[in-house]
């Protein structure tokens, strides 16, 4: 089995696409100007930084969503 965890940060549905686009450019800010900081005290503990754009970010939940569900209807089908 291949267990991962990701972080992210999320804003409510109907959030404005100035106010996500300032959230995402000030988040990418503070971390373009500390990343080896931050990514030297992640290593420390086996993860990494992984930035996505905004639309590769919905992607990607996009994804982890449908790969739970059908996890979840396998385990189900499975009598789990």
């Amino acid at each position: 089995m291949i267990y991962f965890q990701w972080h992210g940060i999320l804003a409510p549905k109907k959030t404005p696409e100035a106010i996500t686009k300032q959230l995402y450019f000030s988040l990418k800010k503070v971390l373009d100007a500390n990343r080896q900081f931050i990514e030297d005290r992640l290593a420390n503990i086996s993860l990494q930084v992984d930035f996505l754009g905004l639309e590769e970010f919905a992607v990607f939940l996009k994804e982890q969503n449908e790969t739970a569900k059908r996890i979840g209807k396998e385990l189900q089908a499975a009598g789990k």
